[in-house]
């Protein structure tokens, strides 16, 4: 998160890209707060809604054990004063 800017993140959105499943996890600065670790099937879908504060300084990872995966976030973004 850029200086000045403060995000909420609202829903996360993971895809299981692979022919087989995979362990999955939202994190935000290496740690998996938002979601731990979970066995996503093939074509599944790991999803995580609620409202988490990215501060200056912090980022969003979404993690994948193996195979492909396809992520997406939507929240909004705040002008700190």
């Amino acid at each position: 998160m850029p200086a000045g800017n403060v995000a909420v993140v609202r829903d996360v959105s993971l895809t299981n890209g692979d022919a087989t499943s995979h362990l999955m996890g939202i994190g935000v600065g290496g740690l998996a707060v938002l979601l731990s670790f979970a066995t996503i099937a093939s074509a599944g879908i790991l999803e995580w809604q609620g409202h988490h504060v990215l501060n200056p300084g912090d980022s969003l990872h979404f993690y994948s054990a193996g195979g492909s995966l396809a992520g997406i976030a939507s929240g909004y973004l705040l002008v700190l004063p």
